[in-house]
């Protein structure tokens, strides 16, 4: 069955309303799941450059690169972002920019989980923002915050030229 379905799931060219409806899909979680009372930057699995971008990312590139290049077919958002750079769809800069942000975003994500025992997917504020970045290891919650910038906005650089300008 697998075998058979191949071809429909990494055809030799994606159809160009399949890409726009998933860049509309993708748009679409942005604007109507983050809160508009939420700094989007703050938000590590929606957010520009956090979780949700690099996963759209990745795989709409396997999609795109899938039937010529047999080995971006992964699991995996990491495991794929290592093969894409191994067929030369990435450069090897751009999978550890998107591989930096995902782990950072996850690792994030979960520390903030295993603080509050509840799902949570914005960056908190005031004293459980120090104890957060305390337990990650960073001096003050400036810091921590200036790190979640810094990897997210260049991972959206990326995510803007290759997902939505076909610029990669």
């Amino acid at each position: 069955f697998v075998d058979l379905i191949e071809p429909y799931v990494y055809p030799d060219t994606l159809n160009p309303d399949t890409i726009r409806t998933i860049r509309t899909m993708k748009a679409r979680i942005e604007t109507e799941r983050i809160p508009k009372s939420i700094d989007p930057e703050l938000h590590v699995k929606l957010g520009p450059g956090a979780v949700s971008d690099v996963e759209f990312f990745t795989q709409l590139m396997q999609l795109r690169h899938g039937a010529e290049h047999p080995l971006v077919r992964r699991r995996g958002t990491l495991a794929t972002l290592r093969a894409l750079a191994d067929a030369d769809v990435l450069t090897p800069v751009q999978a550890a920019t998107l591989s930096e942000a995902y782990r950072f975003t996850v690792r994030l994500r979960n520390r903030m989980f295993l603080q509050t025992g509840r799902p949570t997917d914005v960056l908190p504020g005031g004293v459980d923002l120090v104890r957060l970045a305390r337990s990650l290891g960073y001096h003050n919650a400036g810091e921590l915050r200036e790190e979640l910038r810094r990897v997210t906005r260049r991972a959206r650089r990326l995510v803007e030229r290759g997902f939505y300008r076909d610029e990669l």
